[in-house]
Formats: C-alpha cells, structure tokens, sequence
C-alpha cells in the first residue's frame, strides 16, 4: 500500500519509507526517503505535521507518519488505522452519532456537539505523557493505560476541552482540513497539575 501511495505521489521513493530490505521497491526504500518536502500536482508533502512540530517544541518526539519500520515509528499503524476508524465512522450502528475531530467538529471546547449520545474519534499520542511503568509490564500497555487515566483525570477536573481547542499558531485551515490533530499538542491543560481542592475556584 506504501509502495502504491509513493507511485502516485511521484517518481521515485517516498514520502513514506521503512521496509525490510526484501520489501524495497523503486518506490518504497528500507531508509528514509530523500526530498522532503515531496513536491506532488497539489503541493508538498512534508515530513513533520504540524501537531508533530508542537509536540517537539514542547520536548517530546513524536516520529514522522513517514516511517513504517522502527521503534517508534507510527506509519504502519496509520495505514492500519484508518480505514479502521472510517468503518466505524460510516458503521449503520454508529454513523448518525459519529464525528471525527478535528475535521467535522472543529477545534471547540465541546467536540460533542451538545450531543449526549456522540462519539468523538480523536488521534492521540500514548507517549504525549510520561507512563507510570508499574501499572502494567508491558510498556504499550503501561502507555494506554496512563493516558486512559490521564484523560479520565482531565475530564474530571473540567480541562479536558480545552485539549479540544488547542491554541494553534497561524491559519489552522491546512489542519482542519488535511493533517489534523492529536489530542493533547499544544493544549496548556495537557500536562498542567490539576488544581487543589478549593483553589482557584469562585462562586
């Protein structure tokens, strides 16, 4: 599927790179393909988004959708996921209260909607905080588990939509309408420590 996906960006390797030597092809190479940004017939592909940049500006690095292979590497799951998260999106059961964030809903406080019954689909990034590795042995599992927590803990203390409307430098046109989002990238709520019992709080 990568291999196809670089053929019809262009000639030669890239954007996506990352196989076993064994599964290289004139368009898909076990090393990082050459050229970014990659020129196609609607513009540039470039190696970072935007959400990955605000994760590295805050310390964190995430690795590009890029690559396929590697540790850390996200791409296979991203071509594995998406057309995942499209059955579900379209699925008869649950098309009718399903939306995607960011791009059917738009960066709000409330990605619901005002809908009780919504189901909001977001990226998210396990490794956007710090796992507690005593939770689970297996450091995957460790990292669900603590975001699992962690976005329970935001929603508690009425900071998690704000997570939903991230402060996003510039026209966020290109975002809304082709990168998207992961959730957590740029929101100062993301990683701010919930507030005492009593403090802070009026009326």
């Amino acid at each position: 599927m990568a291999s196809e996906l670089n053929r019809a960006v262009g000639d030669g390797p890239g954007p996506f790179w990352g196989v076993p030597p064994r599964s290289a092809t004139e368009h898909l190479t076990p090393t990082k393909a050459p050229g970014f940004p990659h020129l196609h017939a609607h513009g540039a592909l470039v190696e970072h988004r935007r959400a990955e940049l605000a994760l590295r500006d805050a310390g964190r690095r995430p690795f590009s959708v890029w690559q396929l292979l590697g540790a850390g590497s996200v791409g296979s799951q991203t071509l594995t996921a998406i057309p995942v998260l499209h059955h579900l999106r379209h699925h008869d059961a649950l098309a009718a209260r399903s939306l995607v964030w960011p791009f059917e809903t738009g960066f709000v406080h409330d990605p619901t909607l005002g809908r009780g019954d919504a189901i909001v689909h977001a990226e998210i990034w396990p490794s956007s905080i710090d796992p507690d590795l005593t939770v689970h042995p297996v450091r995957d599992a460790a990292q669900v588990v603590g975001l699992a927590r962690h976005l329970v803990d935001l929603d508690a203390d009425d900071r998690l939509g704000s997570c939903f409307a991230p402060s996003v430098a510039g026209d966020p046109t290109d975002v809304l309408a082709e990168e998207g989002w992961i959730l957590g990238a740029a929101a100062a709520a993301w990683l701010v420590p919930a507030p005492a019992a009593g403090a802070g709080r009026t009326g």
